[in-house]
């Protein structure tokens, strides 16, 4: 309750008002679970005075006054918006003319209390636990990690990896996300189909991680250097920030194109794309830009769904086995041996290496998303009443992000039905929500619109 109150101090002080209702996928999951829980009775909850207590204190215009001021250092700053400007900002900011911060950068994921007990009150088993009996291939069994004590969140390595631990290393190691006045998107990055080019100094520390990731980021770099040297020989724009804003929502058109007519439709099938809208016009503009749609990340799409691609990685680098078909397993070289560090210094209590797929079900945890059930019913597919891989319990308790890798890929789809639904949602909403979509009309400014040859498939 205490942290309840402190994120409505938060919202309170900072005069933050979501005025666009994206309907919250997690808690109107968390509702769909109560109501299967609890036979569509509400959830038995314990009156607290701190309630009544805050309710006064907010009633106060002085002391009101006096949270204005504390918390003013750690608000959002209204950004004065231009909405004639042709231009996409880079932070994101002044997308939505109703919020001008939906979707911004350095805006954080409101999250929930992490989830950490089943359904009947006993504690979850470990991560690690859930990613030996339901990510493990023909590989063996090992994690090593370390852990760090401020804001941890720890994996508990358990009795069944012992042949392969010393006795005393027994966690994994797991930082929670860092706290903040709630707003709502999820990355650090922009929500929008932009991209931010400037001497390779990508806005995700992690471009570096492999070649896997740094390749398609090189690729687009030489793309935008590409066509900033032909708009500069065709048109002789002399302009330096003219001819990168330029060159920046050419990129970022077809990036929006190859994205929604490249690679979903090999993630998805045809009847998911058709219900989504997700595929582009053949030729001509089309207008579907909504203001009252919430174009922000959703926690199940960031810290589970999306995360589907970890099981096609090639983990060559890291492994001998190659990895290409989407199932549930994870190979031995992101399962077992992620980061390892070979110059760890011990006896510590801390593995020396990662399991991706236990910081997977950890971070869904963390971020107290419901459980995989709750996410079937509201994509209306009938809860699962039993779960093959897992050695008792209760079905509701599946994390999402096990539960959703074990699903049978559809006909047309790498994916199983829950993760296709989500992930077709979370794309339907960066469309429709982005003003700046590349086959918009733009009415506020038609100087920014594409021609329709320009458009043309």
């Amino acid at each position: 309750m205490t942290a309840a109150l402190t994120v409505t101090f938060f919202a309170t002080v900072c005069l933050i008002c979501d005025t666009i209702a994206q309907g919250d996928i997690d808690a109107t999951v968390n509702d769909a679970l109560q109501s299967a829980l609890f036979g569509g009775r509400p959830a038995p909850s314990v009156a607290s005075p701190l309630v009544g207590s805050f309710q006064r204190a907010v009633s106060d215009p002085e002391i009101l006054e006096s949270f204005e001021r504390a918390f003013e250092p750690y608000c959002y700053e209204m950004s004065q918006c231009d909405f004639s400007d042709p231009y996409r900002r880079t932070d994101g900011q002044c997308n939505n003319p109703i919020n001008p911060l939906l979707g911004a950068s350095f805006t954080p994921q409101q999250i929930d209390s992490p989830r950490t007990r089943s359904v009947d009150n006993s504690p979850l088993p470990s991560a690690r636990t859930v990613s030996n009996r339901v990510f493990q291939g023909m590989t063996p069994v090992s994690a090593r990690g370390s852990m760090k004590p401020a804001a941890c969140f720890i994996i508990p390595v358990n009795i069944e990896d012992r042949p392969l631990f010393p006795p005393f290393q027994t966690c994994m190691h797991f930082v929670r996300h860092t706290g903040a006045p709630p707003l709502g998107c999820q990355n650090v990055k922009s929500c929008f189909f932009a991209i931010c080019i400037s001497f390779f100094i990508k806005g995700d520390h992690r471009q570096s991680e492999t070649p896997t990731l740094t390749v398609p980021d090189i690729t687009w770099l030489r793309r935008h250097n590409l066509i900033a040297d032909a708009l500069r020989n065709a048109t002789g724009i002399k302009n330096d920030e003219i001819l990168f804003q330029e060159t920046k929502r050419i990129v970022i058109a077809e990036l929006q194109h190859v994205t929604y007519n490249e690679f979903l439709p090999a993630v998805l099938d045809d009847k998911t794309m058709k219900a989504f809208n997700l595929r582009s016009r053949r030729s001509g503009h089309v207008d579907n830009y909504n203001p009252f749609i919430d174009p922000r990340t959703i926690n199940a799409f960031g810290v589970a769904a999306y995360r589907m691609g970890h099981s096609l990685r090639m983990a060559r680098l890291m492994s001998k086995e190659p990895k290409s078909r989407s199932d549930r397993f994870l190979v031995n070289g992101i399962r077992n041996r992620l980061f390892e560090n070979f110059n760890f210094m011990g006896p510590s209590v801390e593995t020396t290496s990662l399991d991706l797929g236990a910081l997977n079900v950890q971070r869904g945890r963390e971020h107290g998303i419901p459980s995989y059930n709750a996410y079937r019913q509201f994509c209306g597919l009938p809860r699962a009443n039993f779960f093959t891989v897992t050695r008792g319990g209760h079905p509701d308790d599946i994390d999402l992000f096990a539960g959703g890798m074990s699903e049978t890929p559809l006909p047309g789809s790498i994916l199983g039905p829950t993760f296709q639904c989500l992930i077709a949602y979370q794309f339907s909403l960066y469309k429709h929500g982005d003003r700046f979509w590349y086959e918009r009309t733009f009415p506020e400014n038609p100087l920014a619109a594409f021609t329709r040859g320009k458009i043309y498939i």
